[in-house]
């Protein structure tokens, strides 16, 4: 699986939260950007539960807000279907909608599905 975290810090935080989640296991890539997000995480693992560990230890860093993941499309789906390069599920009709992002709250650190 793999999937892009968009990371949400505290201000000024943005160089230490990049230093941080370059070190949780799984991630292969993290960057400080300039937009609605501080940082981009990249993570490749091999099951959702492991992802979801790996955002739990990066949600727990010091000065991060909020995380958004955005598995890669072709990718595992959190609930453990495969969907397509075009994004629908295993077996949906055609023009079905995508799969929704998933995002962890920081509250419960559980997946839950954003808002269309």
């Amino acid at each position: 699986m793999e999937a892009y975290i968009l990371i949400q810090t505290e201000l000024g935080r943005a160089p230490e939260v990049v230093a941080k989640a370059r070190s949780v296991e799984g991630i292969t890539s993290a960057d400080a950007v300039v937009g609605s997000y501080d940082v981009i995480a990249r993570m490749k693992l091999r099951n959702p539960d492991e992802a979801a560990r790996a955002v739990a230890t990066i949600l727990a860093i010091d000065g991060v807000g909020r995380a958004l993941t955005c598995p890669v499309e072709g990718q595992w789906h959190p609930e453990g279907r495969r969907h397509s390069a075009g994004g629908h599920t295993a077996g949906a009709t055609r023009g079905a909608r995508r799969p929704a992002p998933c995002r962890i709250s920081p509250f419960g650190r559980e997946p839950v599905h954003a808002e269309p």
